[in-house]
């Protein structure tokens, strides 16, 4: 079974949702955009796939990121 992430990028909020390979939502988690420090947005971005890899129990197989 294949999970796609999808990424919306915010400048409030960064928000992932993961789906299955018919585009239901299995997993959807937000966390506030850091909007000062480069590396701390992208280490949020990397939590947020860290985890819905862990709650899904399963690696994505592609990320779409909007802005």
């Amino acid at each position: 079974m294949h999970t796609w992430y999808g990424i919306d990028i915010g400048g409030t909020k960064i928000e992932l949702v993961a789906c299955d390979a018919a585009l239901a939502v299995q997993h959807r988690q937000r966390v506030a955009t850091p909007t000062q420090d480069y590396p701390a947005f992208l280490q949020a971005v990397d939590d947020l796939v860290t985890a819905a890899d862990a709650a899904l129990g399963r690696p994505g197989v592609a990320v779409g990121i909007g802005l």
